[in-house]
């Protein structure tokens, strides 16, 4: 699994954190809670002296957001609808989870049983979104259609 923070402006973002998972049974983020109910809040110093790359010294609070135990294997097969070429490089997301497709045009998540909404982009290739439901190891071929520019024929027609 992966976590995920809220820095101390408000923005939610992956960390670097890894392997956080909760074992609550549900597919929804568990925020970390101390004995009273409240938000565990997280506390990194970055100290600057001694780095080999010059940093400012500050301080940035973040919250913890855990997620469920990935229990199936999604793989993703991104093709081109046209050529039927694989296409390399797609992002695919079924949040928090996201990879790329290799040279083949495959990628693999690991996720939580229930449902998803899976989204597939990429580059010069219009997004696809699939919503499902998984209960085991699934395999899904996704057909990307090219981002053509329009000509000047077609914007002049």
């Amino acid at each position: 699994g992966a976590c995920f923070t809220r820095d101390s402006q408000g923005f939610f973002k992956r960390t670097l954190i890894e392997s956080c998972v909760s074992n609550d049974g549900t597919n929804d983020h568990v925020p970390l809670k101390d004995s009273n109910g409240d938000d565990i809040i997280f506390e990194a110093k970055l100290i600057g002296d001694g780095l080999t790359v010059p940093l400012t010294e500050c301080i940035s609070s973040f919250s913890v957001r855990v997620v469920p135990i990935p229990e199936c294997v999604l793989t993703i097969e991104a093709i081109d609808i046209i050529s039927r070429d694989p296409v390399e490089g797609a992002r695919v997301v079924v949040h928090p989870y996201e990879g790329l497709t290799d040279e083949t045009g495959i990628a693999e998540l690991r996720i939580p049983k229930g449902g998803y909404q899976l989204f597939v982009s990429g580059k010069e290739h219009f997004p696809v979104r699939i919503d499902g439901d998984i209960k085991e190891d699934i395999r899904i071929s996704v057909e990307l259609r090219l981002d053509l520019e329009l000509s000047d024929a077609d914007v002049w027609l």
